[in-house]
């Protein structure tokens, strides 16, 4: 938040209060239907607004529609584990500066005119362990931020060539590159085995194939990198072996 808009020279209101536009704009796409809408927002520990962003679901009645996890690196967690008490380190995402948080910011409304410039001499700032606790007391208050170890994501993302992961969707059982929809089916196996032997016969394969290939029709017709995405990660888990695959 307070970041400068080079084109216009303004300050911006920050990703947390975008994050309550399309909060707000899903509650009214889903008036009337049967299902709630799900947003997934998630922050990189090392954001300015990181504070901000832990402590955005105090507020009961705000981002109902949005889950919150914060992107946690192995570098973190190498300093919450060996010098807990270092001061955390904010970077700017624009200019790349550095900075340390300081215990008199107003944690809901602070600026990035409001953080210091790093150094190691300043006593009175955030360290590793305060945002670590904060995370862990507003998990506990709220069920919320959860946690994304996006370093260990990446390790086994299997198309690093396309970039890197950086998000999942709301449930977060599929990380997804940028721009990636979540496409979710399913079927039930229950209304299609022999009911007189509970097994599975040779039409219930048949039509776990045909329903695998039409989920790849849908995916193909989705108008967004699954294109280039699907055929990447075809092509790499082809050339893996079944070992591989299996395991």
């Amino acid at each position: 938040m307070g970041d400068i808009f080079v084109s216009s020279g303004g300050k911006t209101s920050g990703p947390v209060s975008f994050m309550k536009v399309f909060s707000e704009g899903t509650n009214a796409i889903q008036q009337g239907a049967f299902r709630s809408g799900a947003n997934m927002g998630m922050m990189s520990i090392e954001h300015p607004d990181i504070i901000n962003f832990i402590n955005a679901k105090n507020d009961r009645t705000a981002f109902t529609n949005f889950n919150f996890s914060a992107k946690v690196p192995d570098a973190f967690m190498r300093q919450l584990k060996e010098n807990p008490d270092t001061q955390h380190v904010v970077i700017n995402p624009r200019t790349k500066k550095k900075y340390i948080i300081p215990h008199s910011i107003e944690i809901t409304s602070y600026s990035i005119d409001d953080l210091l410039p790093e150094d190691p001499t300043t006593d009175d700032c955030y360290t590793v362990k305060e945002i670590w606790d904060m995370i862990i007391k507003n998990a506990h208050a709220t069920g919320e931020p959860g946690i994304c170890f996006n370093d260990r994501i990446n390790e086994n993302n299997p198309t690093p060539h396309l970039g890197r992961i950086e998000a999942t969707n709301p449930c977060s059982e599929q990380p997804l590159l940028f721009f990636e929809s979540c496409n979710l089916g399913s079927k039930k196996h229950l209304k299609i085995c022999k009911q007189e032997t509970a097994r599975f016969g040779l039409d219930t394969f048949n039509f776990s194939r045909r329903w695998t290939r039409m989920s790849e029709w849908y995916l193909q017709y989705t108008n967004l990198r699954y294109r280039k995405t699907i055929t990447s990660k075809r092509l790499h888990y082809l050339q893996q072996p079944a070992k591989t695959i299996l395991s």
